[in-house]
């Protein structure tokens, strides 16, 4: 990914780099007393706004957007450590847009971000006690308190020292988390008749392959399992993506692409540093790996079979 082209978006929100011309908007909220009180920064002078844009990084910095109007309404950014495991997150919005569920929204767009396109392995913010507001929006986003340090921050406009809290989320909690108690698990010779209910493109000789192989999964919501997906190793180094179906009533909800990346985070975990999919050229299917960040690689043409459909994609995606 290349960061100084990075723009994120949410249902309400653009959140697009940072940039010298959003001084005025900038400004009435670093300048706001209200708006910065729980701040570790202002309120600012202009000097102070002005230099905080020319120092803004690209993919790390990002201005928040309203969609429909283009009003800049906050800030928001996520910076990683220099090694690259662990990343820091904040934000802040005017407070003419408190209490619109803003903060939650582009909070969960970071913690996607810093997961899935950056990769990290942690990602934590701290925040004032008393700052009900924000430490909300990060237990609404996954993190979990993890300190409380006494008299260690120091409130700037009523200058005084309050307690701070520490708040962090790490990768393994996003990955298994991200929809309710979306889960995957390997399939044994036990889910037979659930598998052969959703999956009759392969014999029993190759589901107990799959079995053996740890080559197949179960995906479930809670206890209930509601799809399954399976692959095979491409080239004998590539994880290749040959199947993955939900039940008809799970489709659409979220479980699909929380099963893709739970089974990509394994497939890091076992070392492997790309995995790829195939589709045919008239399934919707392609439009939600591209989503994942999938990239077209080609296509097979299979004329003169029975096939209705004799074009495959191939899509492949960097872990």
């Amino acid at each position: 990914m290349r960061l100084n082209e990075t723009t994120l978006e949410t249902e309400r929100l653009i959140l697009r780099p940072l940039t010298t011309d959003d001084f005025k908007a900038a400004h009435s909220w670093g300048s706001n007393p209200e708006n910065t009180r729980y701040m570790a920064w202002g309120p600012n002078s202009e000097e102070q706004t002005k230099e905080f844009l020319a120092q803004a990084k690209q993919g790390c910095d990002f201005a928040v957007v309203l969609k429909g109007s283009n009003a800049v309404i906050g800030s928001c950014g996520i910076y990683p450590a220099e090694v690259g495991y662990m990343g820091d997150v904040g934000w802040i919005l005017h407070k003419d847009y408190w209490k619109h569920g803003y903060g939650t929204e582009l909070g969960r767009e970071l913690i996607r971000y810093g997961f899935e396109d950056l990769k990290l392995g942690r990602i934590q913010a701290p925040c004032a006690a008393v700052n009900y507001g924000s430490y909300r929006v990060m237990e609404r986003i996954g993190m979990r308190r993890e300190a409380l340090h006494r008299k260690a921050f120091w409130e700037r406009v009523d200058k005084e020292w309050i307690d701070e809290v520490w708040y962090a989320i790490l990768a393994e909690d996003y990955f298994q988390k991200t929809v309710g108690e979306a889960a995957i698990r390997y399939v044994t010779e036990s889910d037979k008749v659930f598998w052969f209910t959703l999956d009759n493109h392969f014999s029993e000789s190759e589901f107990e392959l799959k079995v053996r192989d740890k080559c197949g999964y179960i995906i479930s919501d809670g206890d209930k399992p509601i799809g399954v997906m399976r692959y095979n190793i491409f080239w004998d180094n590539t994880p290749f993506l040959t199947l993955i179906i939900l039940n008809d009533s799970k489709r659409g909800k979220g479980y699909g692409r929380q099963a893709m990346l739970l089974w990509e985070n394994e497939m890091r975990e076992l070392g492997y540093k790309m995995v790829m999919i195939s589709t045919q050229a008239d399934e919707q299917a392609q439009h939600f790996y591209r989503k994942l960040g999938y990239l077209d690689r080609g296509a097979l043409f299979l004329d003169g079979t029975p096939l209705p459909q004799p074009t495959e994609i191939f899509m492949v995606k960097v872990l």
